[in-house]
């Protein structure tokens, strides 16, 4: 028998000793320093046997492929049992490793077909691609399960995602998540709803942080409005400065000059003379 055949037997005979003791991280050190493909594959059975996603994505990786269509249908019905009728959730814990979305999307792709919405929320933390994570929070939404919605997206949903979240928010009349969501990269077209929206419900603060997001001028313009109807001239100094028209800094002058805000009324000034 060659050394590096020797090597790895006593590689292999170390991690059954580990699995036999359920020295498990042992067993995985053990592994990726040489053992054979039989007892990586039985070191990948035993973490899909408990439901340790991480560790079994990280073991497959010994082997140099990822975990079968079978595998993963055992491993996401292990992981299942484990965190619901066991109460434990240390194993499902990623603990800092990065895996690839290849390994992850399918994991998210069961969950969302076996109905296991709040599983699949889990996985996809480890590492989803957009598009898995757009499944996911399109799959909330025509759920109805709005709690998760927004922790889902903030994973990276795209931007499309993004502004249907916004648009069903304001739909149900649910401003202050619809301004979370915007905060996740809305479009300026969605971000100009939230504005519009905001205004139409006088919640002239929510439309202000809506407005830095990236308004477009004419709803600018329309905050700016809004704030001087108010009698709110510094908040409507601030929206200016975000870009607005020659004629709503004019109007923001002129309100200063009469209500003698003569500081306020130079700052509004200059952006138009900035302009020119």
């Amino acid at each position: 028998m060659n050394n590096k055949k020797k090597r790895v037997r006593a590689i292999d005979s170390l991690v059954k000793a580990c699995i036999k003791k359920e020295w498990f991280s042992g067993a995985l050190e053990a592994a990726k320093l040489g053992a054979s493909q039989k007892v990586i594959d039985s070191l990948v059975e035993t973490f899909i046997k408990k439901g340790w996603l991480s560790e079994a994505l990280e073991t497959a990786r010994l082997r140099g492929r990822g975990l079968t269509t079978e595998e993963i249908d055992s491993l996401v019905e292990a992981f299942i049992s484990e965190r619901w009728f066991s109460g434990s959730s240390e194993a499902a814990k990623p603990e800092g490793k990065k895996f690839t979305a290849k390994e992850v999307d399918p994991l998210v792709e069961t969950c969302i077909n076996k109905g296991w919405l709040s599983n699949a929320l889990e996985a996809a933390k480890l590492g989803a691609s957009q598009k898995a994570i757009d499944s996911l929070v399109q799959t909330y939404i025509n759920s109805g399960w709005f709690s998760k919605v927004l922790e889902a997206a903030k994973l990276g949903a795209s931007q499309k995602v993004i502004d249907s979240l916004v648009k069903i928010f304001l739909k149900k009349g649910w401003s202050p998540e619809a301004l979370m969501a915007a905060k996740l990269g809305a479009s300026q077209e969605a971000i100009d709803s939230l504005v519009e929206a905001c205004l139409k419900e006088r919640w002239l603060a929510g439309a202000l942080e809506a407005a830095r997001l990236g308004a477009s001028q004419k709803v600018i313009d329309s905050l700016v409005e809004a704030c001087i109807k108010k009698g709110w001239l510094s908040e409507a100094l601030e929206v200016a400065k975000l870009g607005a028209s020659q004629k709503a800094i004019d109007s923001l002058v002129e309100a200063c000059v009469n209500e003698k805000w003569f500081s306020d009324g130079l700052e509004a000034a200059k952006l138009g003379a900035s302009q020119k």
